[in-house]
């Protein structure tokens, strides 16, 4: 639990060290459970623009995905590679 956002903790400048600490006070009012919608908003307001500060300055996966990956201790699937071919699928099968 020492690397977040692909970088370890040592080596993250002042605005990712505050993006973590955003990161960290998000996930215990997810637990909480009683906290005021508007704060959380709030708190994600001032997440994304610390996380376009770390864009613009640093080099690492800022995502709250990867943030909650790495805080949990799982993995998160990436995929390797230069794909040049997608496809597009627009019908599915509801089980619903």
């Amino acid at each position: 639990m020492n690397t977040f956002y692909g970088k370890s903790v040592n080596q993250m400048n002042f605005n990712e060290l505050t993006l973590l600490s955003v990161d960290i006070q998000i996930s215990s009012f997810d637990q909480v459970n009683n906290i005021s919608p508007t704060i959380i908003n709030q708190s994600m307001v001032i997440r994304e623009g610390l996380m376009f500060k770390c864009m613009e300055n640093g080099n690492g996966d800022y995502s709250r995905e990867r943030f909650v990956h790495d805080f949990n201790g799982t993995r998160q699937i990436e995929l390797e590679g230069v794909y040049d071919h997608h496809e597009e699928i627009t019908n599915f099968i509801s089980l619903n």
